[in-house]
């Protein structure tokens, strides 16, 4: 029999009969709990605990040790966050979470999260399958995720090692962070929900699935290269050839933004997502064209 796997939930939680309270535990029990059950997981929130000792000193101890932490950063609760960056110190899974309309906080920005509107039947569906596929990702599986704690240390490390081939590793990952803060902006951008009321609007709510797969892609791709964990090897990767499928998915992401994007989205916005992009395909192409005589 497989071993039961554990998910502990960080959300804003409030008092008993708040609107807090009530909006927690709708999504504990019809967004999060349904699909990660199915995925073998017991689910638990802080609220459920109910061993002697200090409430605090538990839930740390859940915090690093349990497979899966899903982080709902509604309402901006300083208490998901403090909770939040504990995961993050453990360097173990976890899915971020946040109700449609409220703005991602800069630090945790650059990473994906799954937007939900409890009242939105077609939304709740929606986030209850990309809290399974991203539970059942190759990434969450090996528990090589990354977060900004990781990503700091690890680039502190790299930057300040004696060796030419870390220094220029830790180059190249801070570029590919660059990469996925683009990324993650213009997934951001892409209205979560469109009613079928014209054919302008299926249009554009078929270009925005298209844009959905790109950045799909491009993430897998970022992925194959953000090797900061288990840092292999550098010497595998030799050759400019290794940055190629990197450069094509931010390519084709380009072009979706400046061909079916830019007219829809506010000027400044599209400018500045369509110049991020730009300029790291620029520095890749610099790193990956320097790549054979610098290892």
């Amino acid at each position: 029999m497989a071993e039961q796997k554990t998910c502990f939930v960080i959300s804003p939680i409030g008092e008993e009969g708040s609107e807090t309270r009530r909006i927690a535990d709708k999504v504990l029990k019809y967004i999060i709990t349904p699909p990660l059950s199915e995925l073998g997981y017991t689910v638990s929130r802080a609220d459920e605990i109910d061993e002697s000792g200090v409430i605090t000193n538990q839930i740390i101890e859940k915090l690093v040790s349990v497979d899966l932490v899903v982080a709902d950063l509604s309402e901006r609760n300083p208490n998901v966050f403090y909770e939040l960056a504990v995961r993050h110190s453990s360097r173990k899974p976890f899915i971020q979470i946040i109700r449609k309309g409220e703005p991602l906080p800069f630090d945790v920005g650059a990473y994906r999260s799954i937007i939900y509107d409890i009242s939105d039947i077609e939304s709740v569906d929606l986030a209850k399958s990309q809290i399974k596929s991203q539970a059942d990702s190759d990434g969450m599986k090996s528990g090589e995720i990354e977060n900004p704690i990781s990503v700091a240390m690890d680039l502190a490390a790299l930057r300040h090692s004696p060796s030419a081939s870390d220094r220029n590793l830790g180059e190249v990952i801070e570029i590919i962070s660059d990469v996925a803060s683009a990324v993650a902006r213009v997934e951001r951008s892409i209205p979560s929900a469109l009613p079928p009321l014209s054919d302008k609007v299926e249009l554009i709510r078929n270009q925005n699935r298209r844009l959905q797969a790109l950045l799909e892609g491009a993430n897998a791709e970022i992925s194959r290269l953000r090797i900061i964990k288990s840092k292999i090897d550098f010497e595998s990767i030799d050759s400019s050839a290794a940055f190629e499928p990197v450069l094509d998915s931010i390519a084709a992401i380009l072009s979706h933004v400046k061909k079916h994007c830019i007219p829809r989205w506010e000027k400044a916005d599209a400018e500045a997502i369509q110049d991020d992009l730009e300029e790291v395909i620029q520095k890749i192409q610099i790193i990956s064209l320097n790549c054979d005589i610098s290892f």
